[in-house]
């Protein structure tokens, strides 16, 4: 196993299935944040395509804009 990848599982078991998105998700969406202070009214991220997080942004408001064999592009306007 490289380190990555080992690095990858240590942090995933710190982790993964504690919620992280949808904090993080809501927090951007709250008219008090940082984002609407600043301007930003459109949030993209680029997710791996075997990512089984996609389902969840999809159900807080992003969309699908483009698919690779690599990456999902999600979009979300605020």
């Amino acid at each position: 196993m490289t380190f990555k990848a080992a690095a990858q599982k240590e942090i995933d078991k710190l982790y993964k299935g504690r919620h992280h998105v949808e904090l993080s998700i809501g927090i951007l969406q709250n008219g008090d944040s940082s984002c609407s202070y600043s301007g930003v009214t459109v949030l993209h991220d680029d997710i791996a395509a075997d990512n089984p997080a996609i389902p969840l942004f999809l159900r807080h408001g992003f969309a699908e804009e483009y698919r690779t064999d690599e990456i999902v592009m999600l979009r979300k306007e605020l």
